[in-house]
Parts: C-alpha cells; sequence; structure tokens
C-alpha cells in the first residue's frame, strides 16, 4: 500500500488541483494497488478542509484510509509536517505541498529499490507556464552511485541545500527516525534543510539513495512562506540563517570576499554549468527530460484545471 501525504495551509485556490494529481496517479500507475490518504492542515482560517474533505467524499474508492488532520492553530510547518508524517503506516509514501502537483510519471514505485529518491523538479506559475531552471545540484550529481553520490551530497551540503524537498522521495523509518523528529523539533518553520543535515551526517543506519533523472514533482514557484513578504518571510529567513550557522554552512563562515569557500563554490558551479553537463551522459538525460517536461506541463496543467473547475462547478 502506498500513502499520499498532504501538508496545508490556507489553500484552498490549489488544494482540488493537487488532489486531481494524485488520481491522475492512482488511475494511471495504480491498478491493483491499495492506497491511503492523509491531510495535515495547520489550522486554516480558508475552505482548504472542506473542499479535501468534498473531494474525499466524491472520490472514496480511489483510496482504502483517508485521514484529514485538523488543526485548531497555526502551530508552523515543522510541527504540522512531523504530525503527517507520523500518521504514515505504509513503508513508501509522499509528502507534498497542497499547493504543489505530482507530474505525469509514475511517482508510486519510486522507492521499489532505493531508501531515498532525489528527483529534480519542475517550477510552475500561477498562470500555467512552466519556468525555466538549471537544477545545479542534479547536474552535479549527476553519474554518481552508492557511496560516491551520499559523499557528493555530504559535500554540497557544506555550502548550501540544493535539494528541492518536493522532488524527494524517502521510506517511511527514515523520516519516523526518533532522533531526525528530535533534531527537526529545533525549527519551526524549516523541516527540509534541516532534515537532511542530519539524514545525510547523523543518521545511524545505512541507507541507499539514488538520483532520479526525469521530473515527478512541479512546484508552485510563486507560492509559499519564503516566497512572499511580511512577518512569517523574516520569520523563514532568519530560521534559515540560524541553520546555516548551526550546521557551519561554509559560505557562511567567514566574511563574503574573504570566504574561500565562495569563490571554490563558484567554480564548481562554472564547471558544471558549461562542461558536465554537456559531457556527462546523466547529466544530458536530466536536462532532456527537463526540457521534454517543460514541453508537457502547459496541456497537463490545463487538464488538471479543468477538472479542478468541473469540480467546484458541480459543488
Amino acid at each position: 500500500m502506498f500513502t499520499f501525504l498532504t501538508i496545508s495551509y490556507n489553500q484552498e485556490k490549489y488544494i482540488i488541483e493537487h488532489l486531481e494529481s494524485i488520481r491522475y496517479q492512482i488511475e494511471n500507475y495504480g491498478y491493483g494497488r491499495k492506497f491511503a490518504y492523509i491531510l495535515a492542515d495547520d489550522g486554516s482560517e480558508d475552505g482548504t478542509v472542506g473542499l479535501a474533505q468534498r473531494w474525499m467524499k466524491e472520490n472514496d474508492s480511489l483510496f482504502c484510509e483517508v485521514k484529514i488532520l485538523d488543526s485548531g492553530k497555526n502551530r508552523g510547518i515543522v510541527t504540522n509536517y512531523l504530525r503527517g508524517i507520523n500518521e504514515v503506516t505504509t513503508e513508501t509514501y509522499k509528502c507534498l505541498a497542497a499547493d504543489d502537483l505530482y507530474f505525469k510519471n509514475n511517482v508510486i514505485d519510486l522507492l521499489n529499490d532505493s531508501d531515498i529518491v532525489l528527483s529534480p523538479t519542475l517550477f510552475f506559475s500561477d498562470s500555467r507556464e512552466a519556468l525555466r531552471g538549471k537544477n545545479m545540484f542534479y547536474y552535479g550529481c549527476a553519474g554518481k552511485r552508492g557511496k560516491a553520490l551520499i559523499k557528493a551530497v555530504r559535500n554540497d551540503l557544506k555550502y548550501y541545500c540544493g535539494i528541492q524537498a518536493p522532488g524527494s522521495f524517502m521510506k517511511r523509518d527514515i523520516t519516523q527516525d526518533r532522533g531526525l523528529q528530535k533534531f527537526l523539533g529545533n525549527f519551526k518553520w524549516i523541516e527540509d534543510y534541516p532534515q537532511w543535515i542530519y539524514i545525510f551526517n547523523q543518521y545511524q543506519k545505512s541507507i541507499s539513495v539514488k538520483l532520479a533523472t526525469d521530473i515527478y514533482i512541479l512546484y508552485r514557484a510563486d507560492t509559499g512562506i519564503s516566497t512572499k513578504n511580511g512577518q512569517r518571510n523574516q520569520l523563514f529567513l532568519d530560521e534559515e540563517q540560524r541553520i546555516k550557522k548551526m550546521t557551519g554552512n561554509r559560505r557562511e563562515k567567514y566574511g563574503k570576499f574573504l570566504n574561500v569557500y565562495r569563490y571554490l563554490n563558484f567554480f564548481k558551479r562554472k564547471y558544471i554549468d558549461y562542461i558536465k553537463i554537456n559531457t556527462n551522459s546523466e547529466a544530458k538525460e536530466i536536462r532532456h527530460n527537463y526540457e521534454k517536461a517543460r514541453k508537457e506541463a502547459e496541456d497537463y496543467l490545463c487538464f488538471l484545471d479543468k477538472k479542478a473547475s468541473c469540480f467546484i462547478k458541480n459543488m
């Protein structure tokens, strides 16, 4: 059985499109499989939860188990994330924010032969435009396997967090690890950066990590706490800075112009941008799949929009 876990806060505008992308996955790749669904809502003040409940009622045949975790108040991203994670009972699952979407490729079987899968995401806007991105982290790790890939991720985390959390897939045992959850308890607004720091540096068990070359997740670029002005955005930035100092991020260690690690990272990115992308077969595959997804995304986004609009209209 596979679980779809949704994390939400005031996303009534997007929740139905998100759920329709889950239905696409199940109808196209879930034949003969069983599915569970969990919505962990962080005290939404709009109709997010009500819309999700209505959609679930009309599509109850898709799932053998549904949990709606409604909160009386906004407790912060990390607390809500951990609450949702701890309700997962299946070995494989995927957690995704309610404003992001599952793409057309099969996410259900991604974790069949790995503990962690890291895949690039395709950014898109509310106008359904697929945005161009370089995915430097994934190009940099292209061609690496096993311990070499884990080492590359660790080295990357010393400079910045290039892993795109929406495109990451992990088995339940990792995210329900007590040590990891205790570590994440030190934060309120950011779960992904400290999560990677812990998993790749402090997690006690051996893990198998795979780099995927295809696109599985569409990430909405113009929403979220880190893309908005105001108090919540400042809280995010303050916590991000605290994480960098706490984890010894090399780009924060010395002054901007005296930090040799900034220059080393600069030249590394130039090497990836101008040489590796054009010479490494896996990096070429990532670039090819990314451009292919950009071309297909608009029609797919229109498809989901029509499905969501039809549901809202018939309520």
